[in-house]
Order: structure tokens, then C-alpha cells, then sequence
């Protein structure tokens, strides 16, 4: 059963104004007593690479910080590894692969089960079993005074899970952040990750005719051309010599995939 206990990340040494004391254990009593709770109906934004196949953690509530002063505030939380899907795992296993998914969100208030994406806390930090977890890199930004993010994107944190000295107790996560009015959400779940192919196959409708033992293909719709062909009609549209072309006076292109965002 997880469970978690939410403290102030003060050590209790406080060197400022005497007269800021008492605020200062007011803010830590009322840190310290926000038990975690198991948020239910919540729906995770479905993920494309990545099935589902069951819940570690159950996702559970970062509480805010009611007065909205930043507080730096740790969490943890205890589950269990489902040990019979990685019998012979390695960091160099091949796709598809059963994965050990940790994913953050943030809880808009008055929740209604809406699908949430992932989203980090600010100053997120996590362990496992006192192994730091690698998060996703800040994104880098030249405007002032706005709030460092992370990409959108759950994290793999098997190996922090296999990599343990004692695998026959609970396990378990620490979460750091700085907390204030918002409220945000930890889970973990076992996912099957998939390839790109596999995938493919799905939209053409190819994985299920397999399954079936359909060798026909008149029913299925081709979702697929040659590349060059993708490619000249973009620089056909982009050419200007016809009334259906695209017309443009700056062009940028990401370099993330808008699947896998990586």
C-alpha cells in the first residue's frame, strides 16, 4: 500500500529576522501535517509508445502550500517492483520492452477527471532507494523571470529499480519541490514500450490481419508512400506557382518528433 508523509525541507536552523519565527514554524507545522492521499478517478494523458499494463503507484497528491509561499517540501512514498517482467532485463535490452514509468502532473483545481499531461514541479527532484533520478532537462529560455520547465515527457527509472541491494522489500521514492499554491500528482506504472513499426502496423491495421490470419489487403486503407514522394510535394506546396500553395513569409521547423516529443 503506498503511503507518504509530506515535510518542510527546512533542517530547522533559520537565520533570519527573529520576528520572522513564528510564520516560519506555522508554515512548517502546516506542511508537515498535508498527508499524501491517493487522488482517485485521474486520468494520465495516453501515452503512443508506451501500453499500459499496471499501476506501481497508485498516483498520489503533492499538496499545495496553502499560504502560496514557496516552500521547498519533500514526499515519499513506498510500492513494490513487479519482478516477474524483468527476469532477464538489461540496460541494453531490444524494443518492445516492459518499463518501469515515472510521470508527474500537474492538478488544476476543481479536477474532473480531464486527461493530464506530464508536468514537473518547480525545482523537481526525485530518488530512488537514494539513487538520484535523471529528470529531463530544463529548457532553456532567454526571457526574464520565468520558471525554469522540463519537457513534457514521462521517465524511465527501471534501472534505479533493478539496481537495488535489498530486492525483497518495498521500495521507495523520495520526491523534493518547491512547493506553493499548486497542486501536482506522482505516479508509476509498468508500461510496454513499443517501436515505431509496431505502431504502424497498428494504424494500418496490419498487426490485427497478422493476428487474424487476413492476408488480404483489399480492406485495409494504405496509410503509406515512398518518402521521395512526401518530399516533393512539400517543395511543391512550398514553390508558390500554384493558387492551392502554401504562401509563407518565415518557415521554422521543429526537430522534435510530435509523437515521441524527443
Amino acid at each position: 500500500m503506498p503511503n507518504g508523509i509530506m515535510m518542510n525541507g527546512n533542517s530547522g536552523g533559520y537565520t533570519g529576522y527573529r520576528g520572522g519565527a513564528p510564520l516560519l514554524h506555522q508554515m512548517q507545522s502546516s506542511a508537515i501535517h498535508q498527508q499524501a492521499r491517493i487522488l482517485r478517478n485521474f486520468v494520465p494523458v495516453p501515452l503512443p509508445f508506451y501500453d499500459w499494463h499496471k499501476t506501481v503507484l497508485e498516483p498520489m497528491e503533492l499538496p499545495p502550500i496553502m499560504s502560496g509561499v514557496k516552500t521547498p517540501c519533500k514526499q515519499s512514498f513506498t510500492f513494490s517492483l513487479p519482478r516477474e517482467y524483468f527476469v532477464n532485463w538489461s540496460l541494453n535490452s531490444p524494443l518492445p520492452r516492459y518499463e518501469i514509468q515515472l510521470r508527474f502532473f500537474q492538478v488544476p483545481e476543481n479536477y474532473a477527471s480531464q486527461e493530464l499531461p506530464d508536468d514537473f514541479p518547480l525545482n523537481c527532484v526525485a530518488r530512488i532507494e537514494e539513487q538520484h533520478v535523471q529528470l529531463p532537462a530544463l529548457i532553456p529560455t532567454n526571457k526574464p523571470n520565468v520558471e525554469p520547465k522540463r519537457p513534457s515527457r514521462p521517465v524511465d527509472i527501471t534501472q534505479y529499480c533493478i539496481n537495488v541491494r535489498d530486492p525483497s522489500r518495498p521500495m521507495r521514492l523520495m520526491v523534493e519541490w518547491t512547493g506553493d499554491k499548486r497542486a501536482w500528482a506522482v505516479a508509476i506504472y509498468l508500461v510496454y514500450r513499443v517501436t515505431s513499426e509496431i505502431l504502424r502496423d497498428r494504424a494500418t491495421g496490419a498487426a490485427k490481419s497478422a493476428a487474424s490470419g487476413d492476408n488480404t489487403n483489399n480492406d485495409r486503407p494504405s496509410h503509406r508512400q515512398e518518402e521521395h514522394v512526401t518530399r516533393d510535394l512539400i517543395r511543391a506546396r512550398l514553390g508558390g506557382g500554384n493558387d492551392d500553395d502554401i504562401a509563407m513569409a518565415q518557415l521554422k521547423i521543429s526537430l522534435l518528433c510530435p509523437v515521441r516529443v524527443t
